[in-house]
């Protein structure tokens, strides 16, 4: 914890109330704790995430490797058919509320690119080091703490690691969960970005839209000037926009 909930200005009353309950319950304290000298295992985790390529619409090898870290920590993870891995921790309320805690798996590397991790002067140094192998390995951190400690959660957990972010992954894995799965979901933390005391509420969309621009065509050269260029066009479009 970065900040102290008092110190968060964007919280809303009750919020920040719910949140200060919650900091001070002392299993959740303990885990805490638990979980800082266990920094040294999440970055070595987060090494090891990272030097699994998983390039846009291809985090298959991510994905299986993710699973299989969720299930030796004690969860029973499942990959459904666009490639999320997701994993159930079940509240103590059959009626309770679902929180989603997601980190997407793919990067923005084309494939082929050497992700091996370097150090130097105490950095980490390689292509997606930070987005988004360190909220992957914080995810599992967390499901670590969890079960360790046996935390009782009112609402089910679902830990999901999606597909899809980057480049035209369209948010395919994201869509999946809240347009087809059947899966319910109230709420939603996602782990992402380079800072820890940086709390974003809402959310951005992603649509993509297809535009085409036709014309009588002709030779680029022969006929300058003769005929509108479709591609001048969608330029002119382009620059205006």
């Amino acid at each position: 914890m970065t900040m102290p909930v008092k110190d968060a200005p964007f919280l809303e009353e009750r919020t920040a109330a719910v949140m200060e309950s919650v900091f001070n319950d002392p299993i959740v304290k303990k885990a805490l704790e638990q979980a800082v000298p266990q920094e040294i295992f999440t970055i070595e985790e987060q090494i090891e995430i990272c030097e699994v390529p998983a390039p846009p619409m291809k985090e298959q090898t991510r994905a299986a490797m993710i699973a299989e870290k969720i299930n030796s920590y004690g969860l029973e993870a499942s990959i459904d058919p666009v490639g999320n891995v997701i994993a159930c921790r079940k509240g103590t309320d059959p009626d309770g509320p679902v929180c989603v805690i997601s980190a997407h798996m793919d990067n923005s590397f084309r494939e082929g690119t050497d992700t091996t991790v370097r150090r130097q002067n105490g950095r980490l140094f390689a292509p997606g080091i930070s987005d988004a192998s360190r909220a992957l390995a914080c995810m599992l951190q967390v499901i670590r703490m969890v079960v360790n400690n046996d935390i009782k959660t009112k609402g089910t957990l679902l830990f999901i690691a999606t597909v899809g972010q980057e480049a035209e992954g369209d948010l395919r894995g994201v869509k999946r969960i809240f347009y087809s799965s059947g899966i319910h979901v109230d709420g939603v933390l996602v782990l992402d970005g380079a800072d820890p005391g940086r709390l974003l509420y809402g959310s951005v969309g992603s649509k993509r839209y297809k535009i085409e621009y036709s014309g009588p065509g002709g030779h680029s050269y022969l006929n300058f000037g003769q005929y509108p260029s479709a591609t001048q066009a969608l330029c002119r479009a382009g620059a205006a926009g």
